[in-house]
């Protein structure tokens, strides 16, 4: 195997890993949303653990948001140890009736 077989080879596995996660955190956050429930990036890692790359919490609340699964409600602070106490945001989902069309 050649260094850039093993490197594709890699990528391919940490694709996958990261479709695994989003589909988990997708279909806890779409199970937070129906119960009408407040919901944090902390209550959502907090089931299905961290991600590869942190960016994709934010983009799975932004995509939730666009679709009308979850409205902002404000602000807390934030749980895990590795975020120091940083703000983040805290959303209320919608209902059963918006997480049927997501």
């Amino acid at each position: 195997m050649t260094g850039r077989d093993e490197r594709d080879e890699g990528m391919e596995r940490a694709r996958r890993g990261q479709d695994v996660w989003q589909a988990l955190a997708h279909n806890e956050l779409v199970r937070q949303a129906r119960t009408g429930a407040r919901i944090s990036a902390d209550s959502i890692t907090d089931i299905v653990g961290l991600p590869g790359r942190r960016n994709v919490i934010g983009a799975l609340f932004s995509s939730a948001k666009r679709a009308g699964l979850i409205v902002e409600i404000g602000y807390e602070q934030a749980t895990r140890p590795s975020r120091h106490a940083s703000r983040q945001l805290v959303w209320r989902g919608c209902g059963p009736e918006q997480t049927e069309l997501w």
